[in-house]
């Protein structure tokens, strides 16, 4: 979000116009609208968590009522309603949902994962707990709300679990991981942000984030500015890892083709890996590590 109202800005571009040319202010004009356009919704933070119905019930309410069909009788649009305002999400309809369970901590006891489209953009999870009989709508991040309107099928690709500790008995450890992407964007410029959580307790928290992918174009001439990082997981013998493989390059526009899949094949410029910490209850860098699980790498070529 940008500090500056955008009448501000407005005259800002106004003033460079008098001072560049008319082909270099249009590309700062657009980079302006551009910054305008990444819009983002949070959900309200909460202090602690909120009773709720299951996790089931407010499944079968969200989708009583399709958004895009306005096919919808009274008695389902109130439930629909309803547990949107249970689940803290500030509209009085939605378009899809999703609804996943998994053990996140190790507890042997699954959690809930809603993901929740409404608006035609807006994306959000809400993570449930279970604690006797009773299940809990768990405090949400700020990267579990987002406006993905750069993204074909949010609802698919927002939310990924991954395995990160076979062992039960390790209790300092999380048992999945939960990964959240994030995007947006405007003319010329497209961001995606990976964000990677784990449950402690009945609290959500951050271990992990990274930029996954950027891709700017500057308007109407210049090379693209493109970014990706790879972000896998190792699991097989001790220790377990974190590892980032980051490309940057130069490329012309009419070289990029493939615009999801630019990097593949493209050596990295950069490898780090990370172990956990359980003190600190996140991932920190492990340079000793890189020996055996970076592989020394050449430097793209840039154009």
């Amino acid at each position: 979000m940008l500090a500056l109202p955008r009448y501000l800005l407005l005259i800002k571009a106004v003033g460079l116009l008098r001072r560049t040319s008319r082909s270099i202010l249009a590309g700062i004009v657009l980079i302006v609208f551009c910054r305008l356009t990444y819009s983002q919704f949070y959900l309200e933070p909460m202090p602690e968590p909120v009773a709720v119905p299951p996790p089931m019930q407010l499944f079968q309410d969200l989708t009583a009522c399709n958004g895009y069909s306005g096919s919808c009788d009274e008695k389902s649009a109130e439930k629909q309603t309803a547990a949107l305002s249970a689940l803290g999400i500030p509209t009085k309809s939605a378009d899809d949902a999703r609804l996943l369970f998994e053990d996140l901590d190790g507890d042997q006891k699954a959690e809930a994962l809603l993901t929740v489209e409404y608006g035609g953009a807006d994306v959000v999870l809400i993570v449930l707990k279970e604690k006797g009989d009773q299940w809990y709508r768990l405090p949400p991040q700020e990267e579990f709300s987002c406006w993905c309107r750069y993204e074909s099928a949010p609802l698919d690709t927002f939310v990924e679990v991954v395995d990160w500790s076979n062992s039960f008995e390790k209790t300092s450890q999380p048992r999945k991981l939960l990964l959240v992407r994030g995007s947006g964007g405007g003319t010329g410029l497209y961001q995606r942000g990976l964000g990677v959580f784990a449950l402690d307790g009945f609290r959500v928290r951050p271990v992990f984030g990274t930029t996954e992918e950027r891709r700017e174009c500057p308007w109407p001439e210049g090379d693209c500015k493109l970014d990706h990082a790879i972000v896998t997981f190792h699991t097989r013998g001790e220790p377990h890892l974190l590892i980032t493989h980051k490309i940057h390059v130069l490329m012309r526009p009419d070289e990029l083709r493939d615009v999801e899949s630019w990097w593949v094949g493209i050596p990295p410029s950069s490898c780090q890996t990370y172990q956990w910490d359980s003190k600190g209850f996140k991932f920190i860098e492990s340079p000793t590590a890189n020996i055996d699980h970076c592989r020394p790498v050449k430097r793209p070529t840039v154009h």
